[in-house]
């Protein structure tokens, strides 16, 4: 038996993932690494995007809030013109948060991407823009 490791509330078997509650109320997304290595993680939240400018990472970009208000990442412009998220959002959380939200995320709200001149239109006529990541 082991602790789920979502709510780390509820007793499961060895070989089940997650409670029978997490299981139903999370969604699942690929989070990659900078290892190359991609992992799941689970998070069902709304996030907030503020027009406060931010560099991490050589990326320049917006400040990123998780639904507690702490100040989980950066929010840029995907420029891997290789992929089909190219001009898109990606979100890069700081260290701290990478255990519960993984490392990066090309992030989709109600199921398409989101793009970066959307978002930057948005923020310069607005402080913030919330939205649900799927």
């Amino acid at each position: 038996m082991k602790l789920c490791p979502k709510c780390k509330l509820n007793w499961i078997e060895d070989n089940e993932n997650y409670c029978s509650l997490c299981d139903k109320t999370t969604l699942g997304k690929k989070g990659g690494g900078g290892n190359g290595k991609a992992r799941t993680t689970y998070f069902q939240e709304e996030f907030t995007f503020t027009s406060q400018k931010a560099f991490y990472r050589g990326k320049s970009g917006f400040q990123a809030y998780n639904s507690k208000q702490e100040n989980v990442g950066l929010v840029f412009m995907c420029d891997d013109k290789r992929t089909s998220a190219y001009e898109h959002c990606e979100l890069c959380m700081y260290p701290a948060y990478y255990n519960q939200y993984g490392e990066w995320h090309r992030i989709q709200s109600h199921g398409g991407r989101i793009k970066w001149d959307k978002l930057c239109k948005i923020l310069k006529e607005k402080a913030e823009y919330k939205v649900f990541i799927d």
